[in-house]
């Protein structure tokens, strides 16, 4: 946004096309088009505005479908322990329609709290998000290499220098969730993002300073070694190119988060069931809507789905959180209520499901 001509403007326009969707709200349902057209995706107004408002979510959710699939040992595979000085395994993971990467920074900091919980070391990882837009591609090698800095220490360096909040400490009550600042490096959210930009506040700019530093130590640190966990390339789901020719290679799990608003159709079912074929492991699903029709149109396809969010409740079916497995796995079984401590309560949103 700072380096266009006029960056007030800019931010000003991006706040419109994400506030009006004029795309969406000009096209048929019929016509399957998405929020926003490829122009508008691509505008950096609108790109600055999604990543202040969305990262946060999608970072929470992906984190809670991780901690669910993860009890249910989706990753024990990658987890094992590996006798000192051994190579330790390699996963690899696309994000399809993964944008800026920020379900991909989850699992990579995710993995590495589940390896320590369990006392081995973390695999290696290398992480791709498959998408269409390819403006999204220089956010995902912003995004802090997880062998780097600790997410703590980043969170630490945002609130104020230093080391982070120790374990235990409890001043404050929220003081063990890293906020939207610490995590992005994002300053605080007002009414409206564009007349942010002529009144910042100076402890949000120092937060988002400090974690830009820490973000920026781990970069070099990561070239100084020659990792690149992260990876971007360009798919569409639509264009009859697989995601692994797409990613350069085997994919082992893969993720979707948000995105099959767009493509519910019987095509990509067939995408989706041809990669539980052709050696993915499992795939991890993050929605919005309470019942996905891609549910039954994979099923039909053989592939095994676990539903992960509780389906006893009044409100019935959730099909917000699922992973689809190959046919033939045997299918895992429900979580019994708390099976797991939640980093992120109450994420997605399950209060309205209590029926009372």
């Amino acid at each position: 946004v700072e380096a266009t001509e006029d960056p007030r403007e800019t931010a000003r326009h991006g706040e419109h096309l994400y506030v009006m969707k004029p795309t969406m709200k000009s096209s048929k349902k019929s016509e399957g088009k998405g929020t926003w057209s490829d122009d508008e995706y691509a505008h950096p107004g609108l790109q600055a505005l999604y990543l202040r408002l969305k990262s946060f979510q999608r970072f929470t959710e992906s984190w809670a479908i991780f901690q669910r699939a993860g009890a249910l040992g989706t990753f024990d595979k990658w987890l094992q322990p590996t006798a000192e000085g051994a190579e330790r395994p390699l996963l690899r993971v696309a994000s399809l329609g993964g944008g800026p990467g920020y379900e991909l920074l989850a699992l990579a900091w995710y993995l590495r709290e589940l390896a320590a919980a369990r006392g081995v070391r973390p695999p290696r990882l290398d992480l791709v998000s498959l998408d269409l837009q390819p403006s999204w591609e220089p956010y995902l090698h912003a995004l802090p290499e997880p062998d780097g800095v600790e997410p703590e220490a980043i969170y630490g360096a945002a609130k104020g220098g230093g080391a982070a909040k120790a374990k235990g400490d409890d001043d404050d009550d929220d003081g063990d969730l890293p906020p939207v600042a610490s995590l992005f490096g994002l300053g605080a959210r007002k009414a409206s993002w564009a007349d942010a930009m002529d009144d910042e506040e100076e402890a949000a700019e120092e937060a988002a300073a400090a974690a830009k530093v820490a973000k920026d130590a781990a970069r070099a640190k990561a070239d100084a070694e020659g990792r690149d966990t992260y990876r971007f390339a360009q798919w569409d789901i639509k264009a009859g190119v697989t995601a692994q020719d797409a990613a350069g290679g085997t994919l082992d799990l893969c993720l979707v988060s948000n995105v099959l608003v767009y493509c519910t159709d019987e095509p990509s079912a067939d995408v989706l069931a041809a990669l539980l074929t052709s050696g993915v492991q499992a795939i991890l699903l993050n929605e919005r809507g309470a019942e996905q029709k891609m549910v039954e149109m994979v099923e039909r396809r053989g592939v095994v789905v676990a539903k992960l969010l509780d389906q006893t409740s009044a409100a019935g079916c959730d099909d917000r959180q699922l992973i689809f497995l190959p046919e033939g796995s045997p299918p895992p079984q429900p979580l019994p209520a708390g099976a797991i401590e939640a980093v992120f309560p109450n994420v997605p949103y399950e209060e309205a499901k209590t029926g009372a």
